[in-house]
């Protein structure tokens, strides 16, 4: 195997015993199977999607505001009080039930982008439903040990809350959490924050100043 540039490295040759490539970029190594680079070492087929690990923070999306659709919620969606004040509810089969705590429910109907709309083409009237509280939660009961994506959709819409955190916990050990947030600025334009779960867990909020207030919960 050779290096045409140490600083910017390019493989010109993989030879036949070559097997695997370690990887060192800020402190972090991966391992990669020769295989998956093509060439004299293998097939040269698309590399496999990096296996996803429960209760990790999988990524944040502030450009969507409440155009969820396409992006979110392919597996099924919860929307609480969309239906002023019942909620609008698609899970996952493997999801059984869920519960809110800690928290109460407003709705109002808006032409706002940053309202959700009910259905996933993003098309149709928008609300403006929010659960808020102090430390507002949600618990999902799930019956396998498969692991899922669920994204937290947050927006501030009468702006001076601050930073919104939401943290996930896994009901069966309560060590194994993540947490992400949405800047102040983030908040009040909207902004979804994912993790991946595995089995029952938790969604606990909060933000730096009053009530937080979260619209809806998307599966993936």
């Amino acid at each position: 195997m050779k290096l045409s540039d140490p600083q910017f490295p390019q493989f010109t040759e993989v030879g036949e015993g070559d097997r695997a490539l370690i990887v060192r970029a800020d402190g972090v190594v991966g391992l990669v199977d020769v295989s998956l680079l093509g060439g004299s070492g293998g097939g040269g087929g698309e590399p496999p999607e990096p296996t996803i690990q429960g209760f990790t923070v999988l990524g944040k999306n502030t450009a969507l505001q409440g155009d969820w659709g396409g992006t979110f919620g392919s597996k099924g969606y919860l929307l609480p009080a969309w239906e002023f004040y019942n909620d609008r509810a698609s899970l996952p089969a493997n999801v059984g039930a869920y519960a809110f705590s800690d928290g109460n429910v407003y709705a109002f109907g808006v032409t706002d982008i940053r309202a959700l709309p009910g259905q996933a083409d993003n098309q149709g009237v928008r609300h403006a439903t929010v659960y808020f509280g102090g430390t507002p939660k949600a618990t999902f009961t799930v019956s396998d040990a498969q692991v899922g994506k669920i994204a937290i959709y947050g927006c501030d819409f009468d702006n001076g809350r601050g930073d919104f955190t939401a943290k996930i916990v896994s009901l069966a050990d309560p060590t194994k959490t993540a947490q992400a947030t949405l800047t102040a600025e983030e908040y009040n334009l909207g902004g979804y924050l994912q993790f991946s779960y595995q089995g029952s867990f938790r969604i606990e909020t909060s933000v730096s100043s009053g009530n937080c207030v979260f619209s809806g919960l998307f599966f993936d």
